[in-house]
């Protein structure tokens, strides 16, 4: 067994299967993604995009520069997709947060 010093980490590729993976599978990331793990590229992006929401609302930027900064393209998109993803609205996780 190789010691700790002797193992190299391997950065994943940029879609975030090692290459390995998909070599030993013999399937595209695509397949991967939607075929095993049942997953799309949305399904990764939104929570990450929700927790940035929650991160921005904890400060005072208003909700027109965090619709931005979070990477949704309108106040209406983030309000949905906030909502759905964490059951309040973005203006009402704000108010909920302790002073």
């Amino acid at each position: 067994m190789p010691s700790a010093s002797s193992r190299t980490w391997r950065r994943p590729s940029h879609d975030g299967f090692p290459p390995e993976l998909t070599a030993v599978a013999g399937l595209s990331v695509a397949l991967l993604e939607r075929g095993i793990f049942n997953l799309t590229p949305r399904h990764l992006i939104l929570p990450a995009k929700a927790e940035r929401t929650e991160q921005l609302l904890r400060t005072e930027a208003p909700i027109a520069e965090i619709t931005a900064a979070a990477g949704y393209t309108d106040h209406s998109a983030l309000n949905r997709q906030f909502k759905a993803l964490t059951g309040s609205s973005p203006r009402h996780f704000r108010q909920a947060l302790p002073t």
